[in-house]
């Protein structure tokens, strides 16, 4: 429900940026271009996201519009490739002629397109949690609707250090998000006088991470943190029941729906 009512916000704002910065003739539809992962590992996110935009737009389209202008939504599945999301932005941007991008949920699909995004000068509204989205470089053109994984890990750090979890083991997803959320862990940690004592990684489509949270098990951690979104934080969950790994597991924010 959250990441649904975070989408819906982005969909609301971005019908606000195409008010003041479309140009196109007055009568004409005002086009807006989305990039979702309708299918591959992270459609369960994205078909999420394409039916709350969808949703926002037949709204406003059944109330007479924008101005009396409707809106014209062209969808373009990036199967949660970044090579793939490139191509859908630039089909979008340069044949379909949208003013605005909505999406896409994924860093590495985010990181691919930004460039070009920055030099079509062309706005897009992600959903990507990675603070690097919008930090490197510096974009004017890219915004993100989730708050920043940085912000939401030192909330994680701060009610560890209150409890006394000093040692913890990290496992993230092999994904940009999973990177950040890595290079997130071992710059805050020290600030909050915590010791990652262990790391371990697991790709999108695993479906076992017993091997990782054995290895993490044998550094003794007062706690475990889990960075990713999707099906594989409750796998996780299930293995150390499995193990019998006592240890409290955190799971990241972007986790709430799962």
């Amino acid at each position: 429900m959250n990441r649904v009512i975070t989408i819906l916000a982005a969909a609301c704002f971005v019908l606000g940026l195409v008010a003041v910065t479309n140009t196109h003739a007055e009568t004409e539809p005002i086009r807006v271009g989305g990039i979702f992962a309708l299918s591959g590992p992270w459609a369960h996110i994205g078909i999420d996201q394409k039916n709350s935009c969808q949703f926002v737009f037949d709204k406003v389209n059944a109330a007479g519009g924008i101005n009396g202008r409707m809106i014209d939504f062209i969808q373009a599945d990036t199967e949660g490739d970044p090579t793939k999301g490139l191509l859908a932005a630039k089909r979008l941007i340069e044949q379909e002629k949208v003013c605005v991008i909505i999406g896409p949920v994924n860093t590495g699909v985010g990181m691919a397109i930004k460039p070009y995004l920055d030099s079509a000068k062309v706005p897009a509204f992600m959903h990507c949690g990675s603070d690097v989205i919008v930090d490197k470089p510096p974009t004017h053109w890219v915004f993100k609707s989730p708050y920043r994984a940085s912000h939401a890990m030192g909330r994680v750090f701060a009610y560890m250090k209150d409890h006394g979890l000093k040692n913890i083991g990290f496992i993230y997803i092999q994904a940009g998000f999973g990177k950040d959320g890595l290079k997130n862990a071992e710059k805050l940690a020290p600030e909050y006088g915590l010791n990652v004592v262990g790391v371990e990684s697991f790709g999108g489509k695993d479906v076992d991470m017993k091997p990782q949270l054995v290895n993490l098990r044998s550094k003794n951690p007062q706690a475990i943190l889990c960075w990713t979104i999707g099906p594989a934080g409750p796998i996780v969950a299930k293995n150390m029941q499995e193990l019998d790994f006592k240890a409290p597991l955190f799971q990241c924010h972007g986790e709430a729906n799962y």
